[in-house]
């Protein structure tokens, strides 16, 4: 029993971990001239169909809260 509730503290600990996220980008564009972006056709992230999906749609909220708009012309993909 005693290594049970060990067992679920560290579970407990290691779940309050943060989150890392990484980026890469070259540090003198002007991120101001870019309005439009789209996606590679041939993305391969390595999850399912439903997950890509949903990895897109919240893309695409967050890009067009920011200003940017989905287009078959980007300035960016």
């Amino acid at each position: 029993m005693k290594f049970v509730k060990t067992l679920a503290i560290l579970f407990l600990v290691a779940s309050c971990a943060p989150i890392y996220v990484n980026y890469d980008y070259e540090k003198g564009t002007d991120f101001t001239k870019y309005k439009s972006y789209n996606y590679y056709a041939d993305m391969k992230t390595g999850l399912s169909e439903l997950d890509t999906k949903r990895l897109l749609n919240a893309l695409d909220e967050q890009l067009q809260a920011k200003g940017f708009a989905l287009s078959d012309t980007p300035d960016f993909l």
